[in-house]
C-alpha cells in the first residue's frame, strides 16, 4: 500500500480500533503519516489513544460498555473502485497461510462489475462518519508527532521478508487459477451487496428500519432440501433457534448442515466452549448435522498449499518466537493449527453467502457486517464442494448423539 501511494494512489485505511496493534506509538505515529497519500482511520475508538493499556481497557467495559461492544467486523478491499474483495479474511499473517502455529482456512471472493459502486458507497458512509477519528490526532500518536520521536518500522525500511516473496513474484501473474484453482473466475449474472449501516439496525435499535441481512432468513425459510453452513463459531442466540425450529417443524427433510471448529481447532477456547454447551440443544431439537473440524485434517495440503512450508518454518531455529496464545489450546502434535474462520452458507446448492458475518448473537446483533448474495446454481455448488471437504470423516469429527447398548 505504502509503493502504491509513493506511486500516486490514494490509499484510505479503515480501522476497527479494539484489538492494539502490536508496535509502540512511535511507531503507529510514523505509520500513520508516512505519505501524503495515505490516510488513516480508526473505527470507535476505546480511548483518546490509539494504543489503549489493558487496564483501560478493562475500565471502558464497565464504563462504556456500547463503545466497547458495538464494533466495524467488516473486510472489504476496493481498488479503483473497480474490483473488490470481500469475506471473513482478516490482514494477518495467520490468515494468508503465513504463520508457522495457526493457519486459518477462510474464503472471500473478488467481486468486479455493477456490485462495486455499493461497496465504494457502504466505504464512504464508514469513512465519513462520526465514529471513524484520524489515526494522528489519536492523543499518543500526536504527541510522538510532536515530540519527533516517530520512527518507521523496519518491517518497512527493510527489503522485502521472504515469506512475501512468493506474493510478490505472483503478483505480476495475468492469470493466478493455475497456481491457486479457487482463483478461477465465474460470470455471475445475480449478486447482491448486502451491509448494515455504521449505525446497526437490530430489533433492539432503530426497529423499523429493514435488516439488510433479512435476505439471508428469507433464503433460510424457502429452502427445500438443504442449507450449509460453514462458520468458525456455532453459537446461537435465542431468537436463531426460534428460526431454525420453524424451519424444521415446516420442512422437516431439509437438511441442515453446520461446519466449525472443534475445541482442538478453534482460535478462542472460550468462545468454543459457549459452543460446546450448546451441541445437544443443536443436535436434538434442531436436528442440525455437526461437524468438529480437526486441528490438523487429512486434507491439509489440499486446504493450506503451504504447510510444508510452515511446518519448515515451525522447525527452523532461526524463526521468530511466537507467543503462547492462552486462549488457544496445545497440541501434541507438531505444526501449524488449522482453524475454520469462512463465514459461508449456501441454499439448496443454488444460492450462496459468503462475507464477514458469523451468524452468532455478535453478528447478529452488535457488529457491523457485510457480504454478497450469490444467486448462481454453478457457483454454488462450487461453494459448497468446500463444505463437502470440510465435513469429510478424514477432516471433521461428526456430532451426533450415542446410543447406549443395554
Amino acid at each position: 500500500m505504502l509503493a502504491a501511494a509513493q506511486r500516486g494512489v490514494k490509499v484510505r485505511i479503515l480501522v476497527d480500533q479494539f484489538v492494539n496493534p502490536e508496535l509502540p506509538a512511535a511507531e503507529y505515529a510514523a505509520i500513520a503519516t508516512v505519505h501524503e497519500n495515505m490516510e488513516l482511520r480508526l473505527f470507535r475508538p476505546l480511548t483518546v489513544n490509539a494504543i489503549n493499556a489493558t487496564w483501560d481497557v478493562n475500565r471502558r467495559t464497565f464504563t462504556h460498555f456500547a463503545t466497547m461492544n458495538h464494533r466495524m467486523h467488516h473486510k472489504v478491499l476496493l481498488i479503483d473502485g473497480q474490483v473488490a474483495i470481500l469475506g471473513g479474511r482478516n490482514y494477518q499473517d495467520a490468515y494468508f497461510d503465513r504463520d508457522p502455529v495457526l493457519t486459518f482456512r477462510d474464503r472471500d471472493v473478488i467481486v468486479t462489475g455493477p456490485t462495486c459502486p455499493a461497496i465504494a458507497v457502504t466505504f464512504e458512509e464508514f469513512w465519513t462518519h462520526e465514529f471513524s477519528f484520524e489515526a494522528s490526532r489519536m492523543q499518543d500518536l500526536k504527541k510522538a508527532l510532536e515530540d519527533r520521536t516517530a520512527r518507521l518500522p523496519d518491517s518497512l525500511t527493510e527489503t522485502l521478508h521472504p515469506m512475501l516473496e512468493e506474493v510478490d513474484r505472483l503478483a505480476n501473474e495475468y492469470d493466478l487459477s493455475h497456481v491457486r484453482p479457487a482463483l478461477l473466475l465465474w460470470p455471475i449474472k445475480n449478486m447482491t451487496f448486502i451491509t448494515d449501516k455504521p449505525v446497526k439496525v437490530t430489533r433492539y435499535r432503530n426497529p423499523g428500519q429493514v435488516n439488510p441481512f433479512d435476505r439471508m432468513r428469507d433464503l433460510i425459510a424457502g429452502a427445500k432440501s438443504e442449507v450449509l453452513i460453514q462458520t468458525p463459531y456455532s453459537v446461537f442466540e435465542d431468537q436463531t433457534y426460534r428460526r431454525w425450529g420453524k424451519v424444521r417443524k415446516a420442512r422437516p427433510e431439509v437438511r441442515v448442515c453446520l461446519s466449525t471448529n472443534s475445541l482442538s481447532s478453534a482460535d478462542h477456547v472460550y468462545v468454543g466452549s459457549l459452543a460446546l454447551q450448546q451441541r445437544r440443544a443443536q443436535i436434538e431439537r434442531l436436528g442440525i448435522e455437526l461437524y468438529l473440524g480437526k486441528p490438523v485434517p487429512a486434507d491439509i495440503r489440499d486446504m493450506v498449499p503451504r504447510y510444508d512450508k510452515l511446518l519448515q518454518q515451525t522447525a527452523d531455529p532461526t524463526a521468530p518466537d511466537w507467543q503462547e496464545d492462552p486462549e488457544i489450546m496445545e497440541l501434541e502434535s507438531g505444526g501449524p493449527r488449522f482453524c475454520i474462520h469462512a463465514k459461508t452458507m449456501v441454499f439448496d446448492r443454488e444460492a450462496c453467502f459468503i462475507g464477514s458475518h458469523n451468524f452468532d448473537p455478535r453478528s447478529i446483533n452488535l457488529n457491523t457486517e457485510c457480504g454478497v448474495l450469490i444467486y448462481d446454481e454453478a457457483f454454488s455448488s462450487h461453494v459448497a464442494s468446500f463444505i463437502d471437504q470440510a465435513i469429510h470423516p478424514d477432516n471433521s469429527w461428526v456430532v451426533a448423539p450415542r446410543e447406549f447398548v443395554p
